[in-house]
């Protein structure tokens, strides 16, 4: 009788520890996939790229939280044709901490977090950001998406000032005697240039316009626009930059 009673009370016990577990992960999962709510921040987080026109560029964040200061610079090949202040984007967690979003060359995502810990500053590159964060900025926010809501042409022309330059800033796409090949001509201010490309089948070429003074050609691939080109004009110049090197497949 008694081994019974002692039987039915393990039972009662692993039962009891059993739902306890499923009711912990439960709560993990529910935790995992929550919405965060930005807090106020208690301090002053600045973000500058610079060195835009070279291939690699500094990004250079300055943390600010009750009278101490810090800064850091992290080397990063950032993405081309789009102006700084799309660049990146940040969101305050807690008082005392935050997280920045820089945009990559190849489109994903660097995340840094900026925090205060026992009175001390830090700064530091985050591989894994928690899911609320990396979900706000990039899903409710739509950090990144810049492309869905450029302007595509296949050929641009607008008169333009630069410097003491007025003319027209002009560019198009012109289709060769070989189906897979195209040219991308582009001028400004009597000077014009011509580039070729060889693509594949399922590439499109296209036009993005950054802003009056600044064009990307590229190819789209279903849903997706790859940068290839940048053209741009400056104190009445015209200026060009090959982002990256088109692989026929």
């Amino acid at each position: 009788m008694k081994l019974i009673q002692t039987l039915c009370c393990l039972l009662v016990v692993t039962l009891f520890i059993a739902c306890n577990n499923s009711n912990s992960t439960g709560k993990k999962d529910n935790k995992k996939d929550s919405v965060l709510t930005p807090a106020v921040g208690e301090g002053e987080v600045k973000v500058k790229i610079s060195g835009l026109e070279f291939d690699t560029q500094t990004v250079r964040i300055n943390f600010t939280y009750k009278g101490q200061t810090k800064e850091k610079s992290f080397d990063l090949k950032v993405a081309g044709g789009i102006p700084e202040n799309e660049l990146y984007s940040m969101v305050w967690d807690q008082p005392n901490s935050a997280y920045v979003a820089v945009l990559k060359a190849n489109r994903d995502t660097r995340y840094y977090h900026v925090y205060e810990e026992k009175g001390d500053l830090k700064i530091l590159h985050h591989n894994s950001p928690p899911q609320p964060i990396w979900r706000y900025l990039e899903e409710e926010k739509g950090f990144g998406k810049s492309n869905a809501r450029a302007a595509f042409v296949n050929t641009y022309d607008k008169e333009l000032k630069s410097g003491n330059i007025i003319s027209q800033f002009t560019a198009d796409i012109r289709k060769t005697a070989k189906s897979d090949s195209v040219v991308f001509a582009y001028s400004y201010g009597g000077a014009e240039q011509f580039k070729g490309f060889q693509l594949s089948s399922h590439y499109i070429p296209v036009i993005r316009i950054d802003s009056q003074t600044h064009l990307v050609f590229g190819v789209k691939d279903g849903e997706n626009f790859r940068e290839i080109m940048d053209v741009w004009v400056d104190n009445g110049k015209l200026h060009a930059k090959q982002i990256a090197i088109l692989t026929k497949r």
